[in-house]
């Protein structure tokens, strides 16, 4: 490693805590950026652009590509042509960022249509990549990363890192070592100190000890807040563990216990063998005398069953004989019940034919009344259209018809011809007096018959077109309406022979009244009839059932005797064995009792078992509690270890006093003396020292930039006009940008850049041509660390400075284009 290349180490290790270096942080914090840890491209070249491809994207309608050739480069043209967008194609291409993205409310698709897309080719590393991203016509996004002729495959994020872990930088990085954008400088001369201050934080990426001290914090937090629940489980732990002798003290008094109730359970087994030999000897005399006594109740309880039955039998007997006078009564009543029946049926078909004559006889009144309404309304609907008919006749204005109308014009033009025919003959005759007096009396005829034709044509007018249709109308009515007249008259002829015939068959039937109020009043005897034989029927089986109560009272008195003399035999046999049955209770007692001690012995024998077994479980619980106690109580002791450690992270390391603000205070100095050595180049060296000093003010930090003025003292840089004001901050930011561009590539945080974009660079406040011919002068010596310096610029004899031009101008519809060295569009 060269002596440069040991400086920006070390400002790197200064930066990241040093190679290698570890930090506690709920475990361990690691930054490691050594190169063992270095993956994907090879970094010994850092990027440089070679082209730049675009459609559809913000201003840029048609397919626009443009090269960089060349070291220095200038874009150039008027303000909104569209030469930022130029960068924001790149950034898009690269990490699908712009600073529009970067507005509220701007999404993706607002700055790339569909069918559009980015497109840029570099070099990084040695190797040529071409990176393509944009909308599909469909509307979706996509991505492609080719080098060597081959395609990266992968999902949009998976191609997103792999890009980022080429070129080294993620965006923001990416944008502080490559661009220098518009107001950029004026932010650096900015009159607050602190914000000079984020802007070295920001450029040189120190924000990311920010990060590293909101993550100590959130796991400082987290960590006391696992610490706490851990003391508090580990004080309730304590507390369960702390019944563990007081637990063994009883399990210890419940064996003994169970001890001494095993030696009585054995004393009550030995009295229970002694009472039941006993029960062996008296056993025998003890089954003679339950059979006995079972016999013996057994002949009571028949006993009293035939009691029972006698009274039944009694009380059976005589409801007999009640039943019997009853049944009596009902033959009597129901003696004619079978005619009865007989002459209901008689009556029923009768009033059944009766009925259906009637109803034929309604039916036919019901279809005489239809046929008659139903021919009064065709006759009123016939005589109503017969009356319109004429109605019409009347109003016409003619009595000649369309077939009169037509033979009365043809007779007219007849008659016509011939009187037309007769004058000629005359003329031609006229020598021939007899012929002439003749053809003068056939003319007289035929001018008197054509004068009657032609008052009777003189008649003819429109009428005489509908008069024969409205006639023949009236006909055809007046034939209908005889027509429907002899329908009806025949069909109501057919029903009067019905009526008659149905009339005649009533007369033959002869129901009348007199039968109806008969077939009533039977209708009513049979009902009470039949209730008084389903009567009769039923006591009649019930007599069946009561059968011979005398017959059976005499069995019943007879087998009550027999149980009677047994009865007395095993009263006698019972009163025999009592002494041995007395002393077979009294032991059979003794025993039940002793069995009862042994069985509530053996329950409580039981029940303490289960009491040990559940505090056996208790204990080994809590045994097993203790040891996790005793885990916890290490962990415990860990973590408030790693708490001390998180707390010395958080509170001395990574704040302004831990890392960053000493990292500014050793690039500080370098980087004074490079922007001293800037400005002398840019003032022809009227201006050359340049001090930069932390300061600190009530507990803030801030940067002051402090130039030496032609009065040898040093003044803060808000007191310097505007023109020197942008030399200053052009000299500091030149100075960043070589101290960026000189840093080593280590990993993917710091990757070296070999492209530099300045995008106006405040140009337009140097006030002539000088201070401006000094400054690009000082633009071209960064070729010096960079393999491309592009230029962005509105100012056209700064433009004509650069050896390589483009020019991006506005078309009549607001699209932008580009023309490079002046040889027409791209």
């Amino acid at each position: 490693m060269t002596g440069n290349d040991d400086m920006h180490q070390n400002k790197l290790d200064l930066m990241t805590g040093g190679e290698g270096t570890s930090h506690p942080q709920a475990g361990s914090i690691t930054m490691d950026i050594s190169a063992a840890n270095l993956t994907g491209a090879d970094h010994s070249r850092g990027f440089v652009i070679e082209e730049l491809e675009l459609k559809e994207f913000m201003r840029y309608a048609d397919t626009t590509r443009i090269t960089f050739p060349a070291q220095f480069i200038v874009i150039t043209g008027r303000t909104g042509a569209g030469k930022t967008s130029l960068l924001d194609a790149i950034t898009f291409a690269l990490y699908r960022r712009t600073t529009r993205t970067e507005l509220p409310g701007v999404k993706q698709e607002d700055i790339c249509r569909k069918g559009g897309y980015t497109r840029v080719f570099f070099t990084q590393g040695g190797h040529r990549y071409d990176v393509k991203r944009g909308i599909t016509a469909s509307g979706q996004s996509y991505v492609t990363l080719r080098t060597a002729g081959r395609q990266f495959t992968g999902s949009i994020r998976e191609t997103d890192a792999r890009i980022e872990e080429i070129i080294g930088l993620d965006c923001t990085g990416f944008l502080n070592s490559t661009f220098i954008r518009q107001d950029e400088m004026k932010h650096l001369g900015s009159e607050k100190g602190s914000d000079r201050l984020q802007v070295f934080r920001k450029l040189f990426r120190l924000d990311t000890f920010d990060r590293a001290h909101e993550i100590a914090h959130t796991m400082l937090g987290a960590l006391k807040d696992e610490l706490n629940r851990c003391e508090g489980e580990l004080k309730t732990l304590n507390v369960q563990v702390d019944k563990i002798p007081e637990i063994r003290e009883q399990l210890g008094a419940l064996v003994s216990e169970i001890k001494d109730s095993e030696k009585s359970l054995e004393a009550i087994d030995r009295e229970i063998r002694e009472v039941s030999d006993a029960l062996d000897v008296l056993g025998d005399r003890h089954e003679e005398y339950v059979r006995f006594d079972e016999r013996y109740i057994s002949l009571s309880n028949q006993k009293e069953e035939i009691g029972k039955r006698l009274k039944d039998v009694k009380k059976k007997g005589e409801d007999a004989e009640t039943i019997k006078e009853r049944i009596g009564e009902l033959e009597n009543l129901t003696s004619d019940y079978d005619k009865m029946v007989e002459i209901e049926r008689t009556l029923l078909d009768k009033k059944k034919t009766y009925d259906s004559l009637m109803e034929q006889h309604a039916i036919y009144g019901r279809q005489t009344k239809s046929l008659s309404e139903t021919h009064q309304r065709e006759l009123n609907k016939l005589s109503n259209r017969l009356t319109e008919q004429e109605r019409r006749i009347k109003n016409l204005s003619t009595d000649i018809g369309r077939y009169e109308a037509f033979e009365l014009l043809r007779r007219e033009g007849t008659l016509t011809e011939r009187i037309a025919r007769i004058d000629l003959e005359l003329d031609w005759l006229s020598s021939n007096r007899e012929l002439v007096k003749r053809l003068g009396q056939e003319r007289a005829s035929a001018l008197a018959e054509l004068e009657k034709v032609t008052l009777r044509t003189g008649r003819i007018n429109a009428d005489s077109f509908i008069i024969d249709e409205i006639k023949d109308n009236i006909e055809q009515i007046r034939h209908d309406m005889g027509f429907i007249g002899g329908e009806y008259n025949g069909r109501i002829e057919e029903i009067r022979g019905e009526v008659l015939k149905v009339s005649e068959a009533l007369e033959a039937l002869d129901f009348g009244e007199e039968d109806a109020e008969r077939l009533n009043e039977v209708k009513y005897q049979l009902e009470d009839k039949r209730l008084k034989r389903d009567e009769l029927e039923v006591l009649r089986g019930r007599l069946r059932e009561i059968g011979d109560t005398e017959k059976l009272s005499s069995e019943l008195n007879s087998r009550l005797g027999e149980l009677e003399e047994e009865g007395l035999r095993l009263r006698e046999e019972l009163l025999n064995l009592q002494q041995a049955e007395d002393e077979y209770r009294t032991t059979s007692g003794e025993s039940e009792e002793l069995k009862a001690r042994h069985g509530k012995v053996g329950r409580e024998i039981s029940a303490r078992n289960g009491e040990i077994k559940q505090i056996r479980n208790q204990l080994h619980s809590l045994e097993e509690i203790e040891r996790d106690t005793s885990k916890l109580r290490a962990e415990v002791k860990q973590m408030r270890g790693r708490s001390e450690i998180l707390t010395l992270i958080h509170g001395r390391v990574f704040n302004d006093k831990g890392i960053t603000m000493p990292a500014v205070n050793y690039l500080l100095p370098m980087l004074a003396r490079e922007a001293s050595m800037n400005l002398a180049d840019m003032t022809d060296n009227r201006l050359n020292k340049v001090r930069l000093e932390v300061y600190e003010d009530k507990n803030r930090y801030g940067v002051r930039i402090l130039v030496e003025g032609a009065d040898g003292l040093f003044h803060d840089v808000q007191e310097f006009s505007g023109g020197e004001k942008t030399q200053i901050n052009a000299a500091l930011r030149f100075a960043i940008a070589r101290e960026l561009a000189g840093l080593p590539q280590v990993g993917r945080t710091y990757g070296r850049m070999e492209t530099l974009f300045i995008d106006e660079g405040d140009l337009g406040s140097l006030d002539n041509d000088a201070s401006r011919s000094l400054f690009i002068k000082k633009l071209f010596q960064m070729g010096s660390y960079f393999s491309r310096v592009i230029l962005i610029t509105h100012l056209s004899d700064v433009a004509e400075k650069f050896p390589y031009r483009i020019s991006v101008s506005m078309t009549p519809d607001k699209h932008s284009i580009v023309d490079v060295g002046g040889m027409g569009h791209v």
